[in-house]
């Protein structure tokens, strides 16, 4: 018995003798350690501890300073003549505690991925999905692909997008693409695709990023909703278009640019000092055609007019306000349908004003023909 004892003795792990009624019989110098108490302390007390013999299972100890876990096993022997449960206890506080961070740091990751407005997916080097997030199972679902299993978690995304690929020339760049960043031939790669809903028409830019991990070799693909920003594209694309299609208006009406009746006579008219008030009237006028208010705005276009005439205002100098008027509400960044208000209400503004402006020149001419 003194030889075995001393292999207990010496042993790193906790051993425990325990007799049938619960009884520490002994205690080796580790199980001292483990408990944070003496020999004296453990043995002749109770073990506390259910002892399940064959089968490993993991107890929790109470100490000052907190709680320590242990793996235990056990098996009869005999001691001191008598039936008893020999107890190994193996200190896994560490393992536990690392378990319990790489729980927290996956929480996390998730926590962030599901965070991202794009639809994620990190996939092995041999296009195995690892991992996707909320954005991605959302889209999968509302769309009807909420049960395939191709672009779940264990699926092989390659072969999904290579099958694609057999007719969707985009789903063969797209696998070019990840293949190309996966062999390290390129840092990203990204394009933008058509991609039909049950729902509607979307636009989506793919994303591919190497996998930054020390171990791990593969992918993070991204797919990102640009619908509602190519439509805004587009329409800010017509609303510059439309601005175009104005100044070759204006351009037309710059063969107007001798005087409007009479001999010429040099423009006093500094069209900086009446910006504002021009922005004043197409402000009315949009503000008219949007909640069919009447703010008399023939009025102001007349005082406005009458006060160019009499400054010997030509028609460039009417086009050069007016041209500076949208200007600035193009460069404040309204939307785009606002914008095309501005456009087709300032082209009436403009008209109005240089029609107010004919009729005060003829008017100064009559009255100078009657004068003679």
């Amino acid at each position: 018995m003194s030889t075995y004892q001393d292999l207990l003795t010496y042993n790193v792990d906790a051993v425990l003798v325990v007799d049938q009624a619960g009884r520490v019989l002994y205690a080796n110098p580790a199980a001292c350690n483990l408990f944070d108490r003496p020999a004296r302390r453990l043995i002749g007390g109770q073990f506390g501890y259910p002892v399940v013999v064959g089968d490993a299972s993991e107890i929790t100890i109470l100490r000052s300073e907190g709680y320590r876990y242990a793996e235990m096993r056990a098996a009869f022997i005999q001691w001191e003549g008598q039936r008893t449960a020999l107890v190994s206890l193996r200190d896994i506080s560490e393992r536990k505690r690392m378990e319990a961070a790489l729980r927290r740091a996956d929480l996390l990751n998730t926590a962030i991925l599901n965070s991202l407005y794009a639809s994620i997916a990190v996939l092995d080097e041999h296009g195995v999905i690892l991992r996707v997030n909320e954005a991605w199972r959302r889209f999968a679902q509302e769309n009807g692909s909420g049960d395939d299993e191709s672009i779940q978690e264990g699926a092989n995304y390659f072969e999904t997008v290579r099958r694609a690929a057999l007719t969707d020339p985009d789903a063969q760049r797209a696998l070019e693409g990840m293949m190309n960043v996966l062999e390290g031939r390129t840092s990203q790669f990204e394009m933008e695709y058509p991609c039909d809903t049950p729902q509607r028409s979307m636009w989506f830019v793919l994303r591919v990023r190497p996998l930054q991990a020390e171990e791990l070799r593969g992918l993070v693909v991204s797919h990102i909703d640009i619908t509602d920003y190519r439509a805004e594209i587009l329409a800010n694309n017509e609303a510059e278009a439309a601005i175009k299609r104005q100044e070759i208006e204006l351009a037309h009406l710059e063969l107007l640019n001798g005087p409007l009746l009479g001999e010429p006579r040099s423009s006093q008219f500094n069209a900086s000092v009446w910006l504002s008030e021009y922005e004043r009237l197409l402000d009315l006028c949009v503000d008219r055609r949007l909640y069919r208010v009447d703010h008399n705005i023939s009025e102001g276009a007349l005082a406005l007019a009458e006060t160019m005439g009499s400054q010997f205002a030509q028609p460039r100098d009417l086009i050069s306000l007016h041209t500076r008027a949208l200007t600035r509400k193009r460069d404040a960044n309204l939307p785009p349908s606002r914008l095309q208000l501005y456009l087709d209400e300032g082209r009436i503004l403009l008209l109005e004003v240089m029609g107010y402006m004919v009729s005060y020149y003829r008017k100064r001419v009559s009255r100078s023909d009657v004068n003679i």
